[in-house]
């Protein structure tokens, strides 16, 4: 896919440039659905205190997920989704919220895997995760939510969505996942701290 500045073109213009092989999302059918995305995307890139980059990298890598869909339920999905994730980033307190992205070897790891860590108090906070992958479109989104201690650098929690019992480590903007359990791996490795 090209890389296109997000700010400077709607998604409609950017299935405009893409080339004479389009993807399904770039489709007539898709075209009120690219217009309300696109709405959505410029207002929360206005009313979001998080950081722009942040938003309009996600945007990105949800724009190569979304290419890559075969299937219209796919397509749904992902619109969902990304409506749910700029609703997110425009209502919640962002300066209260650390974002990590899953890397290996340098790169953001594809599937991408997201991190967000909401300090609710001085010793409270909610994480959730978001698990990317193509595979699971018509099996429902792997998703981890759970609240802990936040105690010293490291938190132990339990996601209440499949019962895994996780620990997080944090080393200033570094972030190591993992799991005793072996069914437990879904977001397993090392995160980077998005800013």
């Amino acid at each position: 896919m090209p890389s296109i500045a997000l700010a400077h073109f709607s998604q409609s213009d950017i299935c405009q440039h893409i080339g004479s092989k389009k993807p399904l999302f770039c489709r007539d059918s898709f075209q009120e659905d690219r217009d309300n995305l696109t709405t959505l995307f410029r207002n929360t890139q206005k009313s979001t205190n998080a950081p722009l980059n942040l938003v309009n990298d996600t945007q990105n890598l949800w724009l190569k997920r979304i290419y890559s869909c075969k299937e219209k339920t796919c397509i749904t999905h992902e619109i969902s989704l990304r409506t749910d994730e700029l609703n997110t980033y425009a209502s919640l307190n962002q300066s209260l919220t650390q974002h990590f992205f899953q890397y290996s070897h340098g790169k953001i790891t594809s599937p991408n895997h997201y991190l967000q860590i909401h300090q609710l108090d001085q010793k409270r906070v909610k994480i959730e995760g978001f698990a990317y992958s193509s595979k699971h479109h018509h099996k429902g989104q792997p998703y981890l939510t759970a609240y802990a201690t936040n105690t010293a650098n490291q938190i132990v929690f339990k996601n209440t969505e499949d019962q895994c019992v996780y620990s997080i480590k944090i080393y200033k903007a570094l972030l190591t996942l993992s799991s005793e359990q072996p069914e437990c791996h879904q977001y397993f490795g090392i995160y980077r701290l998005y800013d």
